[in-house]
């Protein structure tokens, strides 16, 4: 890299450019583009925007989407005409030039560019111009290309080569070898600019250098300068959302006949707004990778909703700790957690992100904790993995333990006339339903179980963590009291008392002679490399998240929330199957089960894979149960973490009827049909016992189709499988005792060990994500209306009490 860097320098800095009042030469060599322009032609180490299809196409690479429409000589004083039109929708641009001078030479140009990030601060670019030249006597077509490179060397500082005309089919223009460096303050308040070129003509070098400057004097107000071979130029420009004006113009001092005026107008997005990601470059300081945790984190990939705000999914998270903790220059994570509240469920969430920390610390990374206010078992669980814990002396610690609480409604809505009738194939199947009747000693065992295997793993993963911990006398403190920040110190449970802040100047104390940086865990996201377009040795990760069921996946979004839709994971399915490029595919869940028949369309959608040759591995976050883990059963490999919640191997229904309300409110139902169980599930009656033994019959259908999956999948005896097709939920430690998962891991134990078991030794992991329908939820909306409705209902029917 730094051979590369010198022979750059060598290259820019003794060559030298040439100027040409040729039309041709003016608008096909040099470039276009009010902004590049305004600022002294001086852009090809900044290079952003749909100029820069002129000046570097690498800028093609930049995010972002604009249509302009320049007219570049507004008076006509030098050009009869002169404008262009410019579309850039990273990573692609085209552009047409057309220009007239007034000895009657005219220029047509179409530009098509492309540009890539290359990864590690280096973009590159191509274009391909096609032009026509006329001048009265003769007409020239042709085409030539531009190559361009732009490094981001320091996080204030851009260099950029390129090579103008590179290859030509005519031999009426030369090539032209021009480089430039770019500098910026944090957020691009202030840009200075400068380029140098190289072009030798006729046996003779001449130099050209160009400078320029660009000012945000106000929100959407900038001002531009610059000096280009003896040219002055500036500008002005009003950026507003979605749409840019600007004015511009050059002025000879020599030649004041042949000053332009400009003018330009643009629509879109990234209108020099665009602000490099902040670990982008060549160089930059070693920093710790900063990110918060609490309310906001949500099981497999994020989401937004209106109410429920933005939420980080699991799945997210542990890419962006799997990549910082690749990147060399990431000293370590400081996280900063919120209250999350204690459960069962939310163990299993924090459960893999702390793996992935513990798996950052054994390659030599440091993790700092700062638990801010209020902390229970699950922030302290995640905490304990920290080299260092930090909390306020104000803060609280309650509940640490786990707690699972099993509230039935099934009394409270008979009383008032509403009726649920539930038929569950498998014995504990309807245990954790809120409609079911109170648990008995047999479940209660069975839940006691499950919550003491969670409970126990995490207490030894605390005592791993915190080895000098006394546990004797922190024991104490793990029975659900509450006590303060002070008395956790004593009790070796935290190991500093400050504030945020506070914590961040220790950190900076210690921190060695090269200083102290922190940067948001998103900054040290990578920038896919172009190499990855043309890997081999890919591992598509595909998500089932939240309630399965037919058609597309969908996000709530009111409340937030997600579930996954049979047709879009069968839509993934069929893209993998004709993509040779991936070699192994995830099914990642994170699931608590749904519909028997969506269920059952992404087993056989992911059956289809191992036809097609690719490698599937199933990998459990915190919940895989029912279709979850039916869906699953497809798979070669089970990964499941400690925590998780699966099995759950079972089909229950259930429905509420309103026969006893109107029995109560004297409301009649007539009702015709044609047969007798045409009202079979209807909410005015009650179900009769033989109908109640139908249903069972054919829910067992569904149950038994269920039991035989797991029975052929996962290679077990009849008394095997029903031993675990009862309906329990297990831990994920549980279900690799009873050969249900296969191992214990996470999302990226599951792919290193594909990599492994395929030998690739770089696997490009890629999320298989469609776009996803956004869902108003209208079945829940209109629940709730209902009941409360049939509730006013019911009080308005009930006898008022005597006054007096």
């Amino acid at each position: 890299m730094v051979q590369l860097i010198v022979c750059f320098l060598l290259l820019v800095f003794s060559t030298v450019s040439f100027a040409s009042d040729d039309l041709l030469e003016r608008v096909v060599k040099d470039g276009n583009g009010l902004r590049a322009m305004s600022m002294g032609d001086a852009y090809v180490a900044l290079g952003e925007g749909e100029s820069a299809i002129f000046y570097n196409p690498a800028g093609l690479s930049i995010p972002g989407e604009t249509y302009a429409h320049q007219v570049l000589d507004l008076d006509s004083n030098v050009y009869q005409r002169y404008y262009l039109h410019s579309l850039y929708t990273s990573p692609v641009g085209v552009a047409f030039v057309s220009a007239k001078n007034l000895a009657g030479q005219s220029v047509g140009v179409w530009n098509f560019g492309y540009g890539r990030r290359g990864g590690r601060g280096i973009d590159w670019g191509l274009n391909v111009k096609s032009f026509t030249y006329e001048n009265g006597v003769r007409r020239i077509k042709g085409m030539s290309t531009d190559f361009g490179l732009k490094a981001r060397v320091f996080s204030f500082m851009n260099m950029g080569f390129v090579a103008h005309d590179a290859y030509k089919n005519k031999d009426v223009l030369p090539t032209t070898y021009t480089g430039g460096l770019a500098f910026y303050t944090p957020g691009k308040r202030i840009i200075l600019t400068s380029d140098w070129a190289s072009q030798y003509k006729e046996g003779k070098a001449v130099v050209t250098s160009h400078y320029g400057t660009e000012l945000e004097i106000a929100q959407g107000l900038r001002l531009r300068g610059g000096l280009s071979d003896g040219v002055y130029t500036a500008g002005v420009a009003l950026i507003f959302s979605g749409m840019a004006l600007e004015y511009g113009f050059r002025d000879r001092p020599d030649h004041p006949e042949e000053k332009q005026y400009m003018v330009s107008v643009r629509f879109g997005a990234g209108l020099e707004t665009y602000k490099p990601q902040e670990r982008y470059s060549l160089f930059k300081p070693d920093a710790f990778a900063e990110f918060a945790l609490g309310d906001n984190l949500t099981s497999g990939k994020s989401e937004a909703s209106l109410l429920g705000g933005t939420k980080l999914g699991t799945n997210d998270l542990l890419s962006l700790i799997h990549d910082a903790v690749k990147d060399k220059t990431c000293e370590g994570f400081i996280v900063k957690l919120y209250p999350s509240g204690s459960s069962l469920t939310s163990i299993g969430l924090i459960q893999e992100v702390r793996e992935e920390l513990v798996r950052a610390k054994s390659k030599g990374k440091k993790v700092y904790v700062y638990l801010d206010g209020w902390a229970t078992l699950p922030d302290y669980y995640l905490a304990s993995v920290a080299d260092k814990i930090y909390m306020s002396e104000l803060g609280s610690f309650s509940h640490l333990g786990i707690e699972l609480q099993l509230v039935k409604t099934r009394e409270l809505f008979k009383n008032f006339g509403f009726e649920t009738e539930t038929v569950a194939s498998g014995r504990f199947k309807d245990s954790l339903n809120s409609e079911s009747p109170t648990i008995n000693a047999v479940e209660r065992h069975y839940l006691e179980t499950l919550v003491g295997q969670v409970y126990s793993k995490v207490i030894t993963d605390i005592r791993a963590s915190r080895p000098a911990l006394n546990w004797d006398k922190a024991n104490t403190y793990f029975d659900g009291r509450i006590f303060m920040a002070p008395e956790a110190l004593q009790a070796g449970l935290i190991d500093s008392l400050t504030s945020y802040s506070g914590m961040l100047e220790d950190l900076e104390d210690k921190a060695p002679d090269r200083g102290f940086h922190k940067s948001s865990l998103f900054a040290f996201e990578p920038v896919r490399d172009t190499a990855a377009m043309f890997s081999f040795n890919k591992i598509a990760v595909m998500e089932v998240d939240g309630e399965i069921g037919g058609g597309e996946n969908a996000t709530d979004i009111l409340f937030g929330g997600k579930s996954t839709g049979a047709a879009s994971i069968e839509a993934q399915v069929a893209a993998i199957e004709k993509d040779f490029t991936i070699k192994g595919v995830i099914l990642r869940v994170n699931s608590p089960g749904g519909s028997v028949l969506a269920s059952d369309d992404i087993y056989r959608a992911i059956k289809r894979l191992e036809e097609a040759r690719k490698t599937v591995y199933a990998s459990f976050g915190n919940m895989a149960a029912s279709g979850g883990y039916y869906v699953s059963l497809g798979a070669k490999k089970i990964y499941a973490n400690p925590g998780t919640l699966t099995g759950s191997v079972g089909v229950i229904s259930s429905r509420m009827n309103y026969a006893g309300l109107e029995e109560k409110l004297d409301i009649d139902v007539d009702t015709v049909k044609t047969g007798q169980n045409m009202d079979l599930m209807s909410p005015h009656k009650r179900s009769t016992d033989e109908q109640k033994a139908m249903l069972k019959v054919h829910q067992d259908a569904f149950y038994q189709r269920f039991v035989d999956l797991v029975q052929e999948n996962r290679q077990m005896t009849d008394t095997e499988v029903y031993n675990v097709a009862q309906g329990q939920v297990f831990s994920g430690e549980q279900a690799v005792s009873l050969h249900v998962v296969d191992e214990i891991g996470g999302l990226y134990d599951a792919v290193d060990q594909m990599a492994d078991d395929l030998d690739i030794d770089s696997p490009d992991v890629v999320f298989m994500r469609t776009k996803e329908r956004y869902a108003i939820p209208f079945s829940r909306l209109n629940a709730m209306t209902k009941l409360l409705f049939k509730g006013l209902t019911l009080m308005n029917k009930l006898p008022l009490p005597a006054t007096k």
